[in-house]
């Protein structure tokens, strides 16, 4: 198991940053960060939960596809269902 912890100062989760990481449990993301990439957690197949923080405004395409242990996401308020839609899309 593996869980992460992203720093205070990172303001950006970027494209396939974890992508494939199948060891990956948990993720913790600060209010820092504004954006998440695309792919950014593709194939993450290990992780059961994840809270994406209100600070969070854009989130790429496919940013949680293929995290196949995912059974619950907190979103942001400002993310409408036309948002969600395209994160957990090609799943």
């Amino acid at each position: 198991c593996v869980s992460v912890s992203i720093p205070d100062s990172v303001t950006e989760i970027g494209s396939y940053a974890f992508e494939y990481c199948s060891s990956l449990t948990s993720v913790s993301i600060p209010d820092s960060v504004t954006e998440i990439g695309e792919r950014a957690f593709y194939g993450c197949s290990s992780l059961t939960s994840v809270s994406i923080p209100d600070s969070v405004t854009k989130i790429g395409y496919g940013a949680f596809s293929g995290c196949d242990s995912l059974r619950k996401m907190v979103w942001p308020d400002s993310l409408g269902d036309d948002d969600k839609k395209k994160v957990i899309a090609v799943r």
